[in-house]
């Protein structure tokens, strides 16, 4: 395989543990808000639980699925995923000659994850 196929393909797995990361990210950011902004749409449609016993229309933004909330271990291994092809995908990046980089998408500045959801 040659160094910039080797390149591409450690671009599209970084670009993949980088989004694995991201959606992880804003399942948290989701459940965050509900309970923040929206807690009795999200008490009522993740637990049943009607605050006040006020039976009202839940706001959408509260249902979230929080059986997918990661373990510690589950976002351990996301992070840990994407470091390493994040690591791989720069050593990738150094091995292809400075004038066969033209048109080429160089790799990110840095990890880093999309500022809005």
């Amino acid at each position: 395989m040659s160094a910039v196929q080797n390149y591409q393909d450690a671009y599209r797995a970084n670009e993949a543990a980088r989004k694995a990361v991201a959606e992880k990210a804003k399942l948290i950011s989701d459940i965050s808000s509900g309970i923040n902004y929206h807690l009795r749409s999200f008490l009522g449609f993740n637990f049943n639980i009607s605050i006040d016993n006020v039976r009202e229309r839940y706001d959408p933004k509260g249902r979230v699925n929080i059986d997918e909330w990661p373990s510690a271990a589950e976002l351990k291994e996301l992070f840990n995923t994407w470091n390493d092809a994040d690591t791989a995908m720069r050593s990738a990046w150094s091995a292809i000659p400075e004038g066969d980089r033209v048109g080429l998408k160089p790799p990110p500045q840095d990890m880093s994850l999309p500022r809005s959801f």
